[in-house]
């Protein structure tokens, strides 16, 4: 509660000021950069007098709101993209979004670093399994200008825009396979991708590497990248973290989803120590509590399909011999 009023003091006045859009709305996080959430999703813009960079392109269909609402932002031209994972909801747009970009090239004055110049699109930045899932993935049908153009494999990448050092953090096996965490550092954000959902439990794509033990594993990575905003909470400091879906977060809601999907990883893996069958594990009922909160009866991410792969991830990984 204290997170939340502290947030909505310090940024919602200011996003009051934005002007409105249908399924729209811009949400100003630190000078320089703004969340805007469209039909939904939450995108990261990053602006400043070097151009600007789109964390994440929002869902297939929302590229002119999304489009639409960066102008509102700035009128400089997009410089990078950056996918945090291959969810539709992450890279639906990223097409629309590279060609209305553009992006450096060798002849502008002060720009060195030969694997960013050339392009005449926006560069699309995401870990190398982003690149496999959206070239493999049946029935996606990706153009070529939706494709990530620069990839990393292990570790992570970085580079600097408008003053500020941006790192793109490989989270392996939590929603994917292929997530990343992007930190700008000078304004202390955090982009968590589908890491965190503030709307609903987690989503875990199993066929494309995801597990609940990741995902508890990158929260706790999340919970040490980002600092609380003590001791003088009212002035307005600490990390701020942009979720998948819903409000803007910081440290302490970070622990507290951390803490919550623990109790119901281990809800689900004190059943699978009694021999119970998912029918069993589904009708023990063990999101209680947190139903209301985050759980859904229908739509793309339903309860019972979070306890399904909570159960399937956690057969697997005792059938593997890794435990918990």
């Amino acid at each position: 509660m204290l997170t939340a009023l502290l947030l909505a003091a310090c940024y919602g006045a200011a996003a009051a000021a934005a002007e409105p859009m249908a399924g729209v709305d811009v949400v100003p996080v630190r000078p320089g950069i703004d969340m805007v959430m469209v039909h939904g999703q939450n995108v990261a813009v990053q602006f400043g007098p070097d151009g600007a960079v789109v964390v994440d392109t929002g869902a297939p269909g929302d590229s002119a709101a999304l489009l639409s609402a960066i102008k509102q932002v700035t009128s400089e031209p997009i410089r990078f993209i950056i996918n945090t994972s291959a969810s539709p909801d992450r890279v639906g747009g990223n097409a629309e979004v590279s060609v209305a970009g553009q992006g450096f090239g060798e002849g502008e004055v002060g720009f060195g670093g030969g694997r960013f110049v050339g392009a005449s699109n926006a560069p699309i930045i995401a870990q190398a399994n982003v690149l496999l899932a959206m070239t493999t993935t049946a029935g996606a049908a990706y153009s070529s200008k939706a494709m990530p153009t620069l990839t990393y494999d292990a570790g992570g990448k970085g580079f600097s825009l408008n003053g500020d050092s941006i790192e793109i953090m490989h989270i392996p096996d939590a929603h994917s396979d292929g997530d990343s965490v992007v930190m700008f550092r000078r304004a202390d954000v955090l982009v968590s991708g589908d890491i965190v959902d503030m709307q609903h439990f987690p989503q875990i794509d199993l066929a494309h590497g995801g597990s609940i033990n990741g995902e508890v594993a990158a929260l706790n990575q999340l919970v040490d990248l980002t600092v609380p905003a003590l001791p003088l909470y009212w002035h307005g400091g600490g990390s701020v973290v942009i979720p998948a879906r819903g409000r803007l977060m910081q440290q302490e809601e970070i622990v507290q989803y951390r803490d919550m999907l623990t109790i119901l990883r281990d809800r689900v893996q004190a059943l699978i120590n009694q021999h119970r069958s998912l029918a069993q594990v589904h009708a023990a009922d063990p999101t209680a509590g947190y139903d209301g909160r985050y759980g859904a009866e229908g739509g793309p991410w339903s309860t019972d399909q979070f306890v399904a792969a909570v159960y399937q991830s956690l057969t697997a990984a005792q059938a593997h011999g890794r435990g918990r």
